[in-house]
Parts: C-alpha cells; structure tokens; sequence
C-alpha cells in the first residue's frame, strides 16, 4: 500500500485496488498484533523506514536513510538528486 493511503480524495489508490484484488484472490490481510497467522494466504502492510531504521545490520546506526518526502527547506531539484543518491547507495 502507498504512503498516507488511508486518504480516500487521493488519487493514489494502487495500495486499495491491490489489497481487494488479493482478497478476492483468497489472501488475508493481518495486521501482526496477535502473532503469526495459524496459516493460508497473509499480507501485511510494511513501513520500510521503519524496517530499515530497526536492522542494525544495514548500519543506519550512525546516520537515518533517506525517506521519500522532501523537507519542506530543501529545494526539489536538490532533493531530487539526494534521492537518486539514497537509491543507488
């Protein structure tokens, strides 16, 4: 599912469509709250920034990667770039 898309006037709603199509396929969705799933098909929502800051092997620990969002001080040209740098590295 896509950022902030529990905001239903967004036009991004691939993260909806997709968690319909794999219910109506037979999948499950769970939030992880009561532990691992007795079984069947099961997706879960992942916050990858989370996941990243929380794997001390991807050594984060010293300095946080880059989220998606730009600062509202950083020009978009610059970000851009800060970016395609964070993506490749």
């Amino acid at each position: 599912m896509s950022a902030n898309s529990t905001n239903q006037s967004s036009p991004r709603q691939a993260g909806v469509l997709l968690r319909k199509r794999l219910e109506e396929s037979g999948w499950s969705y769970d939030d992880g709250r009561g532990g691992l799933p007795a079984g069947g098909l099961v997706f879960y929502k992942c916050y990858p920034y989370t996941t990243l800051v929380g794997a001390a092997e991807l050594g984060f620990d010293q300095e946080r990667p880059t989220y998606k969002r730009r600062p509202a001080r950083a020009p978009t040209a610059q970000w851009r770039a800060v970016r395609a740098r964070s993506a490749t590295g």
